[in-house]
């Protein structure tokens, strides 16, 4: 994709995309000063729209809009609980939530990326396999975007917190799409980026939800 919607003045959009991380990387995101090229997203492309039949982003209407960026934002939900898989596990025999004590918990970054960095459609990103291709919506970051391009922080609550390790123990079991069914009904919260500290911590609830 080359760009977003032209706004006012016919001046192009910056394209909001949804990155998928875990809980506990979001300090050293922050730390480093914001994601590097080559990261996995997911953003309402034209791909997306073709798949849900809905118009185009840049023709689209508020409401289908909207529905592209929700399936986007949930589809690098889905990441991230496949990333908490893959790297963690829940065997409580290891730490308080899994091995290393890492949180059950997802998030994603929601990324105004700027016409100018530009993205790159993923054939081969979340969701490729020998049976078909990336998820329609997946693209990666042509270059470094810092941490102040953040628009929100999406996450798990604390409370949130069993329903996620239930999905992982799914997940790690080898049933992906019954991990996903799973969570498919618990929206994550959404975070102010200032509230994101640099050392471990978390602030007790969404700034919005």
């Amino acid at each position: 994709m080359s760009g977003g919607p032209v706004g006012g003045g016919g001046r192009p959009q910056p394209v909001r995309v949804y990155v998928p991380t875990t809980w506990d990387a979001l300090p050293a995101l922050r730390a480093a000063g914001g994601l590097r090229a080559g990261a996995e997203g997911y953003a309402a492309t034209d791909a997306l729209a073709d798949a849900l039949g809905l118009p185009h982003p840049a023709a689209a209407g508020e409401d289908a809009l909207d529905d592209l960026h929700d399936a986007a934002a949930a589809a690098a939900a889905d990441a991230s609980l496949l990333l908490l898989a893959a790297t963690d596990g829940t065997d409580d025999t290891d730490g308080p939530d899994g091995p290393g004590g890492a949180a059950p918990r997802r998030a994603v970054l929601a990324v105004d990326v700027p016409v100018t960095t530009g993205l790159d459609a993923q054939a081969d990103g979340p969701g490729a396999s020998a049976e078909g291709p990336a998820h329609p919506a997946a693209v990666r970051l042509a270059a470094d975007v810092p941490w102040a391009r953040v628009a929100a922080v999406l996450a798990d609550d604390a409370a949130d917190e069993p329903s996620v390790r239930d999905a992982l123990r799914l997940a790690v079991e080898g049933d992906e799409e019954a991990a996903l069914a799973r969570l498919e009904d618990l929206a994550l919260g959404w975070y102010a980026p200032s509230e994101v500290p640099d050392a471990d911590g978390w602030p007790p609830s969404p700034t919005t939800s």
